[in-house]
């Protein structure tokens, strides 16, 4: 009973012993397994935190080796709205130069002032002012009672000189035959000489009001005189209206013809022995400074102007223009003797920086977006730039010469219009570029 007793109790002993184990086992597991979650845990943060620093170093590198290039890329909706344009340089001598002032001039032989021979009432007007008309083209009527006068006198003398020319050939016949005096003889040839004067002046007055008789049949009388253009061009102005009864040379219309227009510099005496025949003269427009256009001269006047004490310069245009027009003020520019041609731009092309002149050159064009680059989502052309560091030179009519730090390829394109656009994006830090 004892041994019974005895034995219960180390069963129950040994249970408590392997459940105490049981429960230390589990544990234990437990802390293993959080031991290795946590540790899993801590080698994925790791590895993502590498991920990052990875992507930030990549990302600080490329940065800065946009910040080493130095390159704006535009893309061309924002060149066409901003105003950009491209041009390779252009190379002027601008230096030694004279600057004149002068104006386009039209010579009267290339003006027509129409007017009337007779008085009369203005019939019909067939111009407007801005009309395009040819020589001899009719460009009014009038009614003139001088004129149907004329009309009359011209019949009335060419039947009388066609009477004296019967006499006077037949007493020549009888004066050879012996039948006549030879005071009749005298009689009849006077008369004849005389109709026949009268009758080729009133002849030559009828062509000169543009009637020629022998076109109207015989006795036939206009009740009109038509009124023709002596020149071919533009009609400037339109002085009188219809109905309007004028005196004889009283202006009608004047005519103009601008393909004569030439230029006339006033050149002062100190800078005479500068121009030379055959010179180029560039020259701007007083409304317009920024065009330019080229003369040549061929004519150097022999007199001073009377008000500015200078000599007028004639010069012909290299090229018409429609917008030129008579009178039109110019400031003319001169290339004294043979100076070197240098590249040029204009002069609103050139940023000053930070104590530096630049202007920008067009480094690449792109006809898509650049791969991999988030900011540029949308694809289309687009043009990168950079600045180039110049040295300003002379500034004359609008452009000024430059000189390079470093030998530039003469067919590159650079920034015309819009410098300062590029410069602000230039300007602004790597990743914000528009």
């Amino acid at each position: 009973m004892h041994y019974a007793i005895n034995k219960s109790k180390e069963m129950n002993t040994s249970k408590k012993t392997l459940n105490l184990r049981l429960i230390s086992f589990c544990f234990m597991l437990l802390i293993s397994n959080a031991c290795t979650s946590e540790g899993n845990n801590h080698k994925e943060h790791n590895h993502k935190h590498g991920n990052e620093q990875t992507g930030h170093q990549h990302k600080k590198q490329a940065t800065q080796h946009k910040e080493e290039e130095k390159v704006a890329e535009i893309s061309k909706k924002q060149m066409e709205t901003v105003g950009i344009t491209l041009a390779p340089l252009e190379y002027k001598a601008l230096n030694e130069s004279i600057r004149a002032n002068g104006s386009l001039r039209l010579p009267n032989s290339h003006k027509a002032i129409i007017s009337s021979m007779y008085a009369g009432k203005i019939s019909q007007v067939l111009i407007h002012s801005g009309d395009k008309i040819q020589k001899n083209q009719v460009i009014a009527y009038i009614k003139s009672p001088e004129m149907i006068q004329l009309q009359e006198e011209y019949w009335q003398n060419k039947a009388l000189h066609l009477l004296a020319e019967a006499n006077y050939q037949r007493q020549e016949k009888l004066k050879k035959e012996g039948g006549v005096s030879e005071k009749k003889h005298q009689e009849a040839k006077a008369e004849h000489i005389k109709t026949k004067a009268r009758h080729q002046a009133l002849y030559s007055k009828l062509l000169q009001i543009g009637l020629n008789p022998n076109n109207l049949p015989e006795g036939q009388i206009q009740s009109k005189l038509a009124i023709r253009s002596d020149i071919s061009g533009i009609v400037s102005q339109v002085y009188s209206p219809l109905g309007t009864y004028l005196e004889a040379s009283v202006p009608i219309a004047e005519v103009i013809d601008n393909s004569g227009l030439h230029l006339e510099l006033n050149v002062y005496e100190q800078d005479l022995a500068k121009i030379r025949l055959g010179q180029t003269i560039h020259f701007t427009l007083t409304n317009d400074p920024k065009q330019e256009y080229d003369a040549t001269v061929y004519s150097i006047g022999s007199s001073f102007e009377k008000d500015s004490h200078t000599i007028v310069v004639h010069c012909k245009l290299e090229r018409y223009e429609k917008h030129f027009i008579d009178g039109m003020n110019i400031t003319g520019l001169v290339s004294a003797g043979s100076s070197k041609k240098q590249a040029v731009i204009p002069e609103e092309a050139i940023v000053h920086n930070n104590g530096k002149d630049f202007i920008y050159m067009l480094v690449e064009e792109k006809d898509e977006a650049h791969q991999g680059k988030e900011e540029h989502e949308d694809e289309g052309e687009h043009f990168d730039f950079k600045a180039v560091e110049v040295i300003r030179g002379q500034t004359e009519l609008g452009y000024t010469a430059l000189t390079f730090l470093e030998e530039m390829d003469k067919s590159a394109q650079f920034i015309q219009k819009g410098a300062f656009f590029v410069a602000a994006e230039l300007s602004e830090p790597a990743g914000h570029h528009h």
